[in-house]
């Protein structure tokens, strides 16, 4: 709102399984900056001591989710992807389906701003909004000023 940026709601759905992997709400400022994350749901595949996989604890989660601020779609594809990126050991999959959500989300922000050439206008509809609906009412009470005025003239 009034150009500070967006809010991106991003939902992944495991493609192995069809269940919700991650749901994470990002706050992209006007910059193109992630400005915060919210991490709302954070799911693998449970334990399976036979095949020797543990999920992450929550702490390794959280300190993931917590090297995503101050990125830029430039950042995210440089440090989240390709050799090197630094995803969630034992959760690589739902990490790096969860930052390619986010590079997505990064990359149409990028589009909207460069298309338009400017950074988000403010949408002004509530002001103006509020504006005819204070002239109506200062109308209005003229209106009924001059009806009592005309009447006790007549009278």
């Amino acid at each position: 709102e009034n150009g500070l940026g967006y809010v991106v709601h991003v939902l992944v759905i495991s493609p192995n399984y069809g269940t919700v992997e991650t749901e994470t709400l990002v706050h992209i400022n006007a910059d193109g900056r992630i400005a915060g994350v919210k991490k709302l749901v954070w799911k693998t595949s449970d334990a399976n001591p036979e095949w020797n996989y543990y999920p992450p604890t929550e702490d390794v989660v959280d300190a993931f989710y917590a090297k995503l601020p101050g990125n830029t779609l430039a950042s995210m594809k440089s440090s989240f992807t390709g050799e090197g990126a630094e995803l969630v050991s034992n959760a690589t999959n739902t990490s790096s389906n969860l930052v390619a959500s986010i590079i997505e989300a990064l990359e149409v922000i990028d589009e909207n701003n460069s298309a338009s050439g400017t950074e988000p206008a403010a949408d002004n509809t509530p002001r103006i909004v509020g504006i005819v609906i204070l002239a109506v009412a200062f109308v209005s009470v003229a209106a009924i000023i001059v009806i009592k005025y005309v009447r006790r003239r007549k009278a």
